[in-house]
């Protein structure tokens, strides 16, 4: 059986993994554009005790060996914050990975499992023909999907899009800091939220977000993420903190949930958040 996966990220790469497992005499092609997939959405993921016993039990060898080289900070605290004041709470217990660290893991194991991995950008006119060529087609290529725009009336998909936007980025700290942090400030431009976890004991993710009309208003009105850092270093560091952000290059994003009547249309489905997303 002849089985192609379209899109190289974590949902793609574990499937393609498991598929080589189950049967062996799969033959199992991943197209992914080169590096797309890495500097994808998210420079991470924060796996709590929930999410790490399940993956233990599910696959001990991949929960194993994920940390192989260098354990993440262990979260068991998450920081409160607004302008005025914080709190402290326990946090269930939980760590992170980068995306490039769980990419590259996930690519040597499906590669060790016999499974070919083009550096191939598959544009939505080129389905018919990949169906055409393969017996199953798997399109696992994030939330803008090119099945979703291909075959729209046949899966029936919609996009919904929320009046928000967010962009990752990192900050450095010459303290250890292990805690989650939540805040929320206000500014002249409305509500600014902050979601940041430790990737070491010294460099944490940071989401941004806040409202369109935040976005585009006062100081912060026709900036990118980099240009903005001065002074969300500022609004953030006005509480008892210092940032000192860092940029990741990455445009702001609009927050989207996708949802499909139908996750097939003849030998292709969809996975992942190209099947149903909740940004």
């Amino acid at each position: 059986m002849k089985i192609a996966i379209v899109g190289g990220g974590p949902a793609g790469l574990y499937f393609a993994s498991y598929l080589a497992q189950f049967n062996p005499s799969f033959d199992i092609t991943i197209f992914e554009a080169q590096d797309l997939s890495i500097n994808a959405f998210g420079l991470g993921y924060t796996l709590q005790k929930l999410d790490s016993i399940l993956l233990e039990r599910l696959d001990k060898q991949f929960y194993t060996s994920l940390f192989c080289e260098q354990a993440t900070p262990i979260i068991t605290e998450a920081l409160f914050k607004t302008n005025i004041e914080k709190r402290i709470l326990p946090f269930s217990e939980g760590f992170s990975v980068t995306r490039p660290e769980l990419i590259r893991y996930l690519s040597q194991k499906a590669q060790s499992f016999g499974v070919s991995i083009i550096n191939k950008k598959i544009n939505p006119q080129m389905l018919p023909e990949l169906q055409q060529t393969f017996d199953l087609v798997v399109i696992s290529d994030g939330i803008n999907s090119i099945a979703r725009q291909q075959y729209k009336q046949e899966m029936k998909t919609v996009e919904h899009q929320a009046k928000l936007k967010f962009s990752w980025f990192t900050n450095e700290t010459e303290h250890e800091r292990t805690e989650a942090c939540f805040y929320a400030f206000n500014a002249d431009e409305g509500v600014i939220l902050l979601t940041s976890y430790p990737l070491t004991k010294h460099k944490q993710v940071v989401i941004i977000e806040m409202t369109d009309n935040c976005l585009n208003s006062a100081e912060l009105k026709g900036k990118t993420p980099k240009q903005a850092i001065p002074y969300l270093n500022k609004l953030l560091s006005s509480n008892g903190d210092e940032f000192h952000l860092h940029s990741t290059d990455l445009p702001w994003y609009t927050f989207k949930m996708n949802t499909a009547e139908r996750l097939y249309h003849d030998n292709l489905v969809m996975i992942g958040d190209a099947a149903y997303s909740f940004h």
